[in-house]
């Protein structure tokens, strides 16, 4: 047997400590290494945990040590790479997982080189997707931990492959990253630890290689290894022991092409635990995670891009640091929130370092491009821009500050376009403007909220036109969408009505089909802490329904409506290990519904006031008709699940981990799929939800809050034994005061469905720009680009890395494959179009683009596949 002994250490960039607390640790632990590397050169390799950014970290206290390190690195002595930080695989978004190996991989180039491993040995389950992901980058494989069994391979050694065709050759680290950590001065303890890793791995081995991880968590070089490997083969000379890196016993183990192929993702606690309902802590961080990639991603840098066409520098260097930002959050420990108070709260600041970044470029576009603009000259210009890459039509909320205080909306063309106001607040602008040797006067401006019926072929921007007007602005004609005496809504396409209860009732118009007791609240206790909800041994279940809610109608025309639903209900003031207490508090849940004349959805934004201590809010959305499986999307498109496990008691019989139920991530949607139709559940950064099948039809639970007290505690109802984690208390994971959520119900019949189109229009809300002047030479509508195929959604438009081009990626939504994949790009502004990898490398070969029309055939693309194109600006 052959024994690859791998030095590393695993390096948490902040968990118990801050991130400048470990990094005090981190310095003292890179002079060390380069110390023991550069004088003992028996000492042949050191993996740094797959990152890269502790590079970075390091060199920002000491940058006169970069050579040594260039060095070390250039002659793989130190292993870095290929990830910017040690990722969690289920809550960033699939284009910042890209990023997060774009930035690794160029930060590795610069020392000497990236490993090129899809190391992840600490990642709370495995994404379906990782294999294609790792296969943009040319990483041919991939090493995890936690998450598999012997249901899914039976062996160590595997290909894993994905929904689109993408494989990699994987070994799972079955007894941990740790399996040689305890290699000492002892022989007779090393001899022994070899016999207890053959006696757990040789079964599940080639019976040729093994895999020993000699290092641990923020573990120092163990300076021993070379003299302990001396040591070994002459105790073991049956054996040969060798210090090497992973691609050494990788190559060794796949030179045999007989190995298992295996699909799918890998989320069970039975040997490790993935902490499968990790999600539903501090859900306002990764609401705040969700608000800050969209519009860094999706709205700041497409129209960055937009601007850089006509002129207006593109500032590469910033729109990094905001991505540097915001990745440095995507850390497994960070963005699952399983740290302490203070990292969670510099976590949050990373948060709004980037959101300032960003919101200040995205500004900086709209109003380059509105100055450039050659506009008509009847009016005052309201330029409206959209960011999805589909088509979008009906009636859209905005909201736009303007000094006008009455008029009416014409197109470029003159014609009147239907709108109705919701809201309208007045802003004196004297109060945003410092004042220098006289005082200011007052200048009132007005916000106006309202819905405007528009029309936009993809992405790109259309003018709107103010006229004043002699009479007052009068409510759009025909019937309110909300009769106040029934409690219901209707539109054009179904009726929605507040039940006795206080829940709702949705019916299609045109089938028929209905949906009862949606919007449902279920309180309940926690017993859990930061890495698990668990309820209490004896649990009890609140919620508001007895009765109708308090109705507040906020606005109400023809067009659009929006009506607040409020309840309050008593619930336990705090739940224990045992039981939840016999205190109640008030619990105060403000539920705005928002519903527009032409479209099939109902956005929902609910303000919870949290009060109560250690409990979790959920809202549940029946389906209508029994079923076996849902869909929802994860980072490239949509998977399909169970609605319930197999054996779901196994876990207690077998001993497992942790409970192993129907609780999965998302990240726009989910969703029931029916011969009649599609029921699509959104959100906003609420990326947990469970599934009950109890019942005769499945109910899908949402979490909008779930508070706990501690970061650890011991023998959890859904997680017996020792803690994760430390048992110290977190005041702020308790959440209390007010909370918003937003997430929406629609329904499609099966005529119908482009799936990517409406999460992409509930995701991007247009934004409305009022420009300051005129004196531009573009026309006063463009669209950029346009995905003409359903079911296909644009993830990035930017700049590339390196070169004048523009990256357009795009995904398969869809869990089957899409044919006659076909995209528009604008003829006058691009001239050549070339395919890419995600590390943006051209792929030799011709694009079938047609220069006259704009027109990309990009052919059939497999589920969930993902394709990149470079795009050239003339």
């Amino acid at each position: 047997m052959d024994f690859y002994i791998i030095s590393h250490t695993h390096w948490d960039r902040e968990w118990h400590k801050t991130f400048e607390e470990y990094r005090v640790r981190l310095v003292i632990f890179f002079d060390n290494l380069i110390e023991l590397l550069e004088h003992n050169p028996h000492y042949p390799s050191f993996m740094m945990d797959g990152q890269t950014i502790v590079l970075e970290d390091y060199l920002a206290i000491k940058p006169h040590k970069k050579q040594q390190l260039q060095q070390l690195i250039a002659h793989k002595r130190i292993i870095v790479g290929p990830w910017y930080i040690q990722p969690d695989e289920f809550i960033p978004g699939g284009e910042f997982q890209i990023r997060n190996l774009l930035i690794g991989q160029r930060i590795a180039a610069a020392f000497g080189g990236s490993m090129q491993v899809g190391y992840l040995p600490d990642s709370f389950g495995q994404a379906a997707q990782l294999p294609q992901l790792l296969q943009g980058f040319d990483i041919d494989y991939a090493v995890f931990w936690r998450g598999i069994t012997e249901d899914e391979c039976p062996d160590v050694d595997f290909i894993w492959r994905s929904a689109d065709g993408s494989s990699v050759k994987t070994t799972v680290l079955a007894e941990g990253y740790g399996n040689a950590r305890l290699l000492n001065d002892d022989p007779d303890n090393n001899v022994s630890i070899i016999k207890n890793n053959l006696a757990a791995l040789y079964a599940r081995s080639d019976k040729r290689n093994m895999l020993l991880m000699c290092g641990f968590d923020q573990r120092n070089a163990n300076p021993l290894l070379p003299e302990i490997v001396k040591q070994l083969n002459a105790d073991l000379p049956e054996h040969n022991f060798r210090i090497g890196a992973l691609t050494d016993y990788l190559a060794a183990v796949f030179k045999q092409g007989d190995k298992k192929v295996v699909e799918g993702e890998f989320r069970k606690g039975k040997y490790m635990r993935v902490h499968v309902s990790i999600g539903m802590t501090r859900l306002d961080i990764k609401i705040t995670n969700y608000h800050t990639q969209t519009q860094l991603q999706r709205m700041a840098e497409p129209l960055m891009s937009m601007s850089a066409l006509f002129g207006q520098p593109y500032q590469q260097e910033l729109i990094g640091q905001a991505c540097k930002y915001i990745l440095q959050n995507h850390a497994h420990d960070s963005i699952c929130c399983v740290c302490t108070d203070s990292t969670h709260a510099q976590m949050m600041q990373r948060y709004h370092n980037a959101q300032q970044i960003s919101a200040m470029l995205l500004q900086d576009a709209s109003e380059y491009i509105g100055d450039h603009i050659a506009y008509k000259t009847q009016g005052t210009p309201l330029v409206l821009f959209n960011f999805s890459g589909s088509a979008r039509s009906g009636y859209e909320n905005v909201s736009f500050v303007t000094p006008a205080e009455d008029f009416t909306l014409i197109d470029s063309e003159g014609q009147p376009v239907d709108f109705a106001i919701s809201a309208v607040s007045a802003i004196n602008q004297n109060d945003a403007q410092i004042e220098i040797g006289q005082k200011n006067q007052d200048r009132l401006l007005y916000r106006y909220e309202m819905a405007i019926k528009v029309r936009f072929p993809g992405f790109g921007y259309q003018t709107l036109y103010m006229i004043p007007r002699s009479m007052p602005q009068s409510e759009a004609k025909g019937q309110p969408l909300f009769n106040e005496n029934t409690a219901t809504f209707t539109t054009d396409f179904f009726t929605l009505t507040v039940q006795q209860n206080g829940a709702l009732t949705y019916t299609d118009r045109a089938t028929g089909e209905q949906f009862a007791d949606l919007n449902y609240f279920i309180e309940n206790g926690n017993a859990g802490d930061e890495y698990d909800y668990s309820p209490p041994v004896s649990d009890r279940l609140c919620h508001p329904h007895h009765g109708l809610p308090d109705i507040e109608v906020l606005h109400n025309s023809s067009l659009s409506a929006a009506v607040r639903l409020i309840f309050n209900f008593a619930v336990p003031a705090d739940t224990g290990a045992d039981k939840r207490s016999d205190e109640t508090l008030d619990q105060r849940i403000a539920c705005i519904l928002r519903i527009s004349k032409d479209s099939r959805r109902v956005d929902f934004c609910t303000t919870l006031h949290n009060q109560a201590r250690n409990h979790r809010v959920c809202v549940t959305f029946p389906d209508n008709q029994p079923g076996r499986g849902h869909f929802a999307e994860q980072q490239y498109g949509m998977l399909y699940r169970e609605n319930s496990v197999p054996d779901p008691d196994a876990w207690q019989r077998e001993g497992w981990e942790e409970r192993y139920y129907a609780l999965y991530p998302q990240q726009r949607y989910m969703g029931f799929e029916h011969a009649s139709g599609k029921v699509l559940i959104f959100n906003k950064g609420l990326v947990t939800y469970e599934i009950n099948s109890d019942g005769a039809t499945p109910v899908v639970s949402v979490p909008l809050i779930c508070t706990m007290d501690y970061m650890g505690k011991q023998d959890l109802v859904d997680r017996p034994g020792r803690r994760s984690g430390l048992h110290v208390p977190v005041p702020d994971s308790l959440m209390p005061g007010d909370h918003t959520l937003e997430y929406a119900f629609m329904y499609l019949p099966s005529s119908e469905g482009d799936i990517a189109a409406e999460a992409d229009r509930w995701q991007l809300p247009l934004l409305a720009a009022t420009p300051r002047g005129k004196r531009g030479s573009l026309a006063d509508a463009m669209t950029l680009f346009a995905v003409e195929t359903p079911n296909i959604s644009v993830m990035a438009f930017k700049r590339c890395e390196k070169g004048p081009g523009f990256i357009l990626r795009l995904v398969n939504q869809l869990a089957d494959k899409a044919d006659d994949v076909q995209l528009r790009l604008n003829t006058t502004c691009f001239n050549r179009v070339r395919r890419a990898t995600l590390n943006e490398q051209e792929i030799p070969g011709d694009v079938s683009f047609n220069a006259l029309t704009g027109v990309i055939s990009v052919g059939r693309l497999q589920p969930n596949e993902i394709v990149t194109f470079i795009v050239d600006a003339f």
